[in-house]
């Protein structure tokens, strides 16, 4: 194999029969993608429904409450890595399907993966394959959150300060991201006014995680697709040096400008910015 690198030129990658048999041409086990999958889609349906305040395990026939979640979340999520699935197998790169992780508490997820089992064989392929699952997934994001909020309710600052946030249960501010606001306005139009929150519904909350996942993904740092391109596009040395300033970064502005961006930069420190 001969991977190509326009900044350190070209790498020769020799790799043992056994071990190209055993990692490159080992079989998939699609059973364990789907039982991953149930099992995701039964404790993302079970936080679907604890956000509206339903504890399945007390009503199991409300399960329904949690579907819009649920499935508006999974759709997100197998999207986006369908896109990296498919892009890969165009460039004919060795991948398995998608990995779900089921967690059963806060969101129900921590998301999914695919592996990929073989090299790429030039940073053009390998930033195809890094930007088609942000892309991909936000195809199905942005409808959700179009759809979502026409059922979710406009808050102005008094209701808010009247019950000390907690029908705020799962909104946001409006101000949270210029393309949240953007279609929230486009949506909501003169029934949003500068100060209001959103008290969003099921489907508006799981198309606003896609939006938030996106941005997480985005960044520039070691596994996360933002990683992949920084050194698809400038190289290791120089990609490897973009992670390590961006990891402290987050973790600098989690300290100094918002402490709620402690946990994700925490998250994505054991998940994937180490590697």
């Amino acid at each position: 194999l001969i991977q190509e690198d326009d900044e350190l030129g070209n790498s020769i990658i020799l790799m043992p029969l056994v071990a190209e048999q055993g990692v490159l041409e080992k079989p998939t086990r699609p059973w364990i993608h789907w039982l991953l999958f149930g099992l995701t889609f039964l404790t993302t349906t079970w936080a679907g429904a604890m956000h509206q305040g339903v504890n399945l395990l007390q009503e199991p026939g409300s399960f329904t409450v949690g579907l819009p979640y649920s499935i508006g979340l999974l759709l997100i999520l197998g999207v986006h890595e369908l896109g990296h699935y498919f892009m890969a197998k165009h460039h004919k790169i060795n991948v398995t399907p998608p990995f779900f992780i089921p967690v059963p508490f806060a969101l129900g997820t921590f998301g999914a993966f695919i592996q990929m089992k073989s090299p790429t064989e030039n940073r053009r392929s390998f930033f195809d394959v890094a930007v088609a699952g942000p892309l991909a997934g936000l195809v199905i994001a942005i409808p959700a959150l179009l759809i979502g909020l026409q059922n979710s309710q406009v808050l102005p600052p008094s209701a808010v300060v009247a019950d000390g946030g907690q029908s705020f249960m799962h909104g946001t501010s409006v101000g949270s991201s210029m393309l949240f606001a953007l279609i929230s306005k486009a949506v909501l139009g003169e029934e949003l006014q500068h100060g209001y929150m959103l008290q969003l519904s099921s489907l508006a909350f799981a198309g606003w995680l896609g939006l938030l996942v996106t941005a997480l993904n985005l960044l520039p740092i070691g596994q996360l697709d933002g990683g992949h391109m920084a050194r698809a596009m400038f190289g290791r040395r120089i990609g490897e040096t973009i992670s390590n300033v961006a990891m402290w970064s987050l973790f600098l502005l989690a300290i100094f400008v918002w402490p709620g961006l402690m946990l994700w930069a925490i998250v994505v420190f054991f998940i994937a910015g180490r590697g």
